[in-house]
């Protein structure tokens, strides 16, 4: 006999309200369902008085592998069996949760992949391969083969027991990267993942025109990261192959060539 599924969700908001959050307007607002909210916000801001929402605050913002990590304690603490993880730029379709609750039920202690789309082009699940992410248009429905297939957070459904055996999110890894290192923490313990036919639109981070100091900041949490994502160091080089192209890249549009340098400081380092 299946045991009952219980979800609970969190989303990671910064300098954004939770009630102008694309994932608030289209999942959220109207799901019946118990949310984590951890705002990495300078600012605290005030949350309707809800019973289905807990609301945390960290100015200090140390990051989105922080917050799912207080989530699955929250959660755990409060006898859900899966949560249910979120930035605030996806937007969901209708009866989403009612699809996960069907996914959950029928695989319990499985990852549940949605299909996420960024400008018409499918961004997850997608291929780690050779140090460097691949779309995967060709990835299907059913059972996912984790390791060389992976998600990005987003969307993501994660059965508590898969925290509890993987140890939750790096979080050493507080964006970028922690997406890879999760799936791959998961894949070492045998986890079994499900793509479901879910079609969720995403706001990739690389669709989006950003400032140059933004562009800084998540190319610095980049770099950095490589070392707790490669498995090998051959896979560290790969890494650092493509993470020069993409600091010449990056400082042809910006005009700058700080990604240059701090490309060549982290590897001479």
């Amino acid at each position: 006999m299946k045991s009952e599924i219980s979800l609970a969700a969190v989303i990671v908001l910064y300098k954004e309200r939770l009630e102008d959050s694309i994932t608030y307007k289209t999942l959220l607002k109207h799901a019946n369902l118990p949310v984590f909210v951890y705002d990495n916000s300078p600012l605290s801001q005030i949350v309707k008085s809800d019973l289905q929402f807990t609301y945390v605050s960290n100015p200090i913002n140390p990051g989105v592998s922080k917050a799912y990590n207080e989530a699955w304690k929250w959660a755990e603490k409060n006898n859900f069996t899966h949560l249910l993880v979120l930035d605030s730029d996806s937007s969901f379709p209708e009866n989403s949760v009612s699809d996960y609750i069907v996914a959950a039920t029928n695989y319990p202690e499985s990852l549940i992949m949605p299909t996420m789309m960024s400008k018409e082009r499918k961004i997850s699940p997608f291929y780690f391969k050779f140090g460097k992410s691949h779309y995967g248009e060709n990835i299907s429905f059913g059972k996912i083969q984790l390791g060389k297939i992976v998600a990005i957070n987003s969307g993501l459904l994660i059965p508590i027991s898969v925290f509890r055996k993987i140890g939750g999110y790096n979080e050493s890894l507080p964006l970028d990267w922690s997406d890879v290192c999760f799936m791959r923490k998961a894949a070492i313990k045998n986890i079994e993942a499900f793509h479901v036919p879910l079609q969720v639109q995403h706001g990739l981070s690389e669709h989006i025109k950003t400032s140059v100091e933004s562009a800084m900041f998540r190319f610095a949490l980049q770099l950095d990261g490589v070392r707790h994502v490669a498995f090998s160091w051959r896979e560290k080089y790969q890494m650092y192959f493509w993470m020069a192209f993409k600091s010449l890249k990056l400082s042809l549009q910006h005009g700058s060539f700080w990604f240059l340098m701090r490309f060549f400081n982290t590897i001479n380092g």
